[in-house]
């Protein structure tokens, strides 16, 4: 509410107002004389009242310099305080600044930077990165950059004195200068850290590369290996069929019942047995050598191909293997690397076989389509998979084996199948058998 002094200085101007004119109207002196002595006590009143009022009004106007300074003040110390590079600038002319940017800087007032510099932005250095600032990316529009990528929560650097800053910047409200606060906050160290850091997973990775490398060769070396032991199976019969045939002949022609007819038939026998090796050992050949190039191939000649592979193995250990064909299906893609997938399970289906000693040990192997997906399913009797390693069995480096085992081979197997061929292979223990299916997608 206002002061009733002040309420009262307006009535009594109008009360002064219409005795003066009254006063100049009358002709009657006395009556003159009696309004003069009323104007002279009213505008005593007035005065003593005014002088009241203009006092209280400079009173509360030094008393609003004061709060505004102590603003004022108040303001400076948190600004000087800042232990950021803290400006006001519009972008183009800086208008006020804090400790930590001269000291940044090396200058010791604004007055003496804009003798050299207009803005803080000329200071940025130039780097081929979009995330930092510079006049060189951006020129004098750099800060409404700044406000744009902050409001996109997109982090912005400027590097000044081969220091990186992180910059933040709000516009100056109830103002029309298009004036900004901005902050540079000192983040060399957070980057150089984050350097360092690369470094070390850099270095980290080249380590597990290098390790890698050396188990995979570890695998190709076990797998060599059973591949070796593989063929000396399958060459094994017919080398015997041919010394046979070779001590035969010999026989006959030291008791002279060797004749041309039993000579031309025992060769065609041997010649036989060469060919049957000569075209194990091309199927091995083919095997050894990577797929440079993908082609369309029949799943189920590739399959054929690895199971007459392993099948004199498998019967030196009276171990059956049965294979059906139910419908047969063409995909694009690297065939010896299906083969090794499917060698793979049918070698791991046989080591758990011939450690568990089952009684009638069998691989089953199914080939089909459905819903114009491929399928291709190996299971053994070997007892099924335990609940505890299901989970993690194509983990790599996970292994059942000990150190017989690399930990390796399922985990290959999942990444030929899933992403270099764009299937999927799983595996479960189904009725006491373990069971393993490789899904195909993209069939011709």
């Amino acid at each position: 509410m206002k002061n009733k002094n002040s309420q009262l200085l307006l009535p009594l101007g109008a009360v002064l107002l219409t005795a003066f004119v009254v006063f100049f109207s009358m002709k009657n002196e006395l009556l003159q004389a009696g309004i003069l002595y009323v104007l002279i006590i009213c505008l005593v009143i007035y005065i003593i009242i005014s002088k009241k009022e203009v006092k209280k009004i400079f009173r509360q106007h030094n008393q609003l310099e004061e709060k505004l300074k102590n603003s004022e003040n108040y303001i400076q110390s948190v600004f000087e305080s800042q232990e950021n590079i803290t400006v006001v600038t519009n972008g183009t002319y800086l208008t006020k600044a804090n400790k930590a940017f001269y000291e940044h800087l090396g200058y010791k007032s604004l007055e003496s930077f804009h003798k050299q510099h207009n803005c803080l932005s000329e200071f940025f250095e130039y780097v081929p990165d979009l995330e930092y600032i510079s006049l060189r990316s951006y020129g004098i529009d750099w800060l409404s950059v700044v406000v744009e990528k902050k409001n996109n929560k997109i982090d912005t650097k400027a590097k000044i004195n081969n220091d990186v800053f992180s910059i933040n910047a709000k516009k100056i409200d109830g103002v029309n200068t298009g004036e900004y606060v901005v902050m540079l906050t000192n983040v060399s160290d957070m980057v150089n850290y984050q350097k360092k850091l690369e470094y070390q997973v850099n270095q980290v990775v080249q380590k597990l590369e290098k390790q890698n490398e050396i188990i995979l060769k570890q695998e190709k070396q076990a797998v060599l290996g059973d591949l070796i032991g593989i063929i000396a199976h399958q060459l094994k019969q017919p080398l015997n069929n041919i010394g046979l045939l070779a001590q035969g002949i010999n026989e006959e022609h030291q008791f002279g019942d060797l004749t041309k007819e039993s000579l031309d038939s025992t060769t065609e026998s041997i010649m036989k047995k060469i060919r049957f090796m000569s075209e194990t050992i091309d199927d091995f050949k083919d095997f050894f050598r990577p797929d440079k190039v993908s082609k369309e191939f029949s799943i189920n000649e590739c399959v054929e191909k690895t199971v007459s592979l392993v099948s004199a193995q498998f019967m030196t250990n009276k171990l059956q293997i049965l294979y059906a064909c139910q419908s047969d299906f063409k995909i694009r893609s690297f065939e010896t690397e299906l083969q090794q997938v499917v060698l793979n399970i049918i070698s791991n289906s046989k080591d758990i076989l011939l450690e568990k000693e089952i009684e009638t040990p069998i691989v089953s192997i199914n080939v089909y389509t459905e819903d114009n997906k491929g399928y291709i399913e190996i299971e053994d009797n070997g007892g099924g998979i335990p609940e505890d390693v299901l989970p993690k069995i194509f983990d790599s480096y996970f292994t059942t084996k000990g150190e017989k085992g690399t930990g390796i081979g399922l985990h290959l197997c999942k990444l030929i199948i899933e992403d270099n061929m764009n299937g999927k292979i799983t595996a479960h223990t189904e009725d006491g058998k373990a069971m393993f299916k490789i899904e195909l997608w993209e069939l011709l």
